[in-house]
């Protein structure tokens, strides 16, 4: 099987044990005269062969990403950094007193970014471009590499 294929049916498996999961625990426990319309005892047999295929197919893509882990790796790194860069506090400029009903208190604040939003922005950029690319990498191996 193309590794391209197992990706796709890992992700199957993962999102039929989220639909196994709701069933059950929506079917679990009744009350009074209501009966549940699953045979949840079933479904829970039917949960377990799922999980023992999904960590089967996890394992075999694991196997099979070793040639490209480094590449991964360094994508998934990429992404954290842009996610840091988006929280960073950026703004600039002086900052007013407060102003209540009881007056104006405190003095103006003048805020200097070391790392500025231009800065932030064009450094997004560039790791968004540089994860494209691993992505273009990492689907070219996905679609030609084989999974024992």
């Amino acid at each position: 099987m193309i590794l391209a294929k197992a990706l796709k049916k890992k992700n199957q498996l993962a999102g039929e044990i989220r639909r196994l999961e709701t069933l059950i625990t929506n079917e679990n426990v009744k009350t009074g005269t209501n009966v549940s319309h699953f045979n949840v005892d079933g479904l829970y047999v039917a949960l377990e062969l799922t999980h023992a295929a999904l960590w089967e197919y996890k394992a075999a893509i694991a196997r099979a990403n070793v040639p490209i882990a480094l590449q991964m790796a360094k994508q998934s790194e990429l992404k954290a950094q842009i996610a840091f860069l988006r929280g960073l506090d950026v703004h600039e400029g002086l900052e007013p007193p407060t102003v209540s009903f009881r007056g104006t208190t405190g003095e103006p604040v003048l805020y200097k970014a070391t790392l500025t939003k231009r800065f932030v922005e064009d450094k997004v950029v560039s790791l968004e471009k540089e994860i494209e690319k691993i992505q273009d990498e990492l689907d070219a191996f996905n679609a030609t590499t084989s999974v024992e």
